[in-house]
């Protein structure tokens, strides 16, 4: 049997249940995890061996580490209950995902295939200073080439919005809830994420050509996105495994 307990937000919350559909599709094994608000097509239970004895946790590795093999050669039952958030964990089952991870709330606008949907995480990540510089976005905006930079954000009233909305009459928000700028998002060709895990779920999980990311050596992002701080080991956005992630070292 797999269990998973979630932790965090819904977009954690969701890669802890793709963990675990993993684990369970791997080892035949029966799948129990809580539902999900917003995301009901979501197969939150699976038939399949159910082995209750041995239990092994994911948390014993840590936060963001585990050892697959590990675990995928365990015999006996399993707790995910930490954040596995490595693309390579979870790419075979991508069609799975892809079918699944559906917001129940549909975006009241849709993007055009050659415009650039940018998201911006503020908010928190903004009050504990782990947002990306605005000069990031500034350059995003600037260098790649679309017909429209579509700022979708949490925080349509930032000072940084306000200065991104003045570079030009192309740049334009979307702020609706998190449910609907998600399908906004999953529903976007061209991606800049932000060093979220909302972000890079709806774009890997969409219909999206290009996901870009941005990485500065003066600027250390969350760890979720390199393993142990290390500035060439990413973990979301492995190019080696998904070439729809176009990394851009600033």
């Amino acid at each position: 049997m797999v269990d998973v307990t979630y932790r965090g937000d819904t977009s954690n919350q969701i890669i802890e249940w793709m963990f675990g559909y993993m684990i369970a599709k791997e080892k035949g094994y029966c799948l129990n995890s809580g539902s999900i608000h917003g995301f009901s097509k979501i197969p939150y239970h699976l038939q399949g061996n159910v082995v209750n004895d041995n239990l092994l946790k994911t948390s014993q590795w840590g936060c963001q580490n585990c050892e697959l093999d590990d675990i995928l050669n365990h015999n006996g039952k399993v707790l995910v209950d930490s954040f596995l958030q490595k693309v390579k964990f979870f790419q075979k089952y991508l069609p799975d995902y892809q079918r699944y991870v559906v917001s129940d709330y549909t975006t009241n606008v849709m993007p055009n295939d050659n415009d650039l949907t940018i998201h911006l995480r503020l908010g928190d990540y903004e009050q504990i200073g782990i947002n990306l510089p605005f000069k990031f976005y500034e350059w995003g905006i600037k260098n790649l080439k679309y017909d429209n930079y579509i700022l979708v954000t949490d925080s349509p009233y930032s000072p940084i919005i306000q200065n991104l909305l003045s570079i030009g009459r192309n740049v334009k928000i979307v702020h609706q809830d998190k449910y609907r700028d998600f399908d906004f998002i999953q529903k976007s060709k061209n991606v800049l994420i932000s060093q979220s895990s909302y972000s890079w779920l709806a774009s890997w999980t969409g219909v999206s050509e290009n996901i870009y990311s941005i990485f500065h050596n003066e600027f250390t992002t969350k760890c979720m996105w390199k393993k142990d701080a290390g500035y060439y080991d990413i973990v979301l956005t492995d190019d080696k495994i998904d070439k729809r992630f176009k990394n851009i070292y600033l």
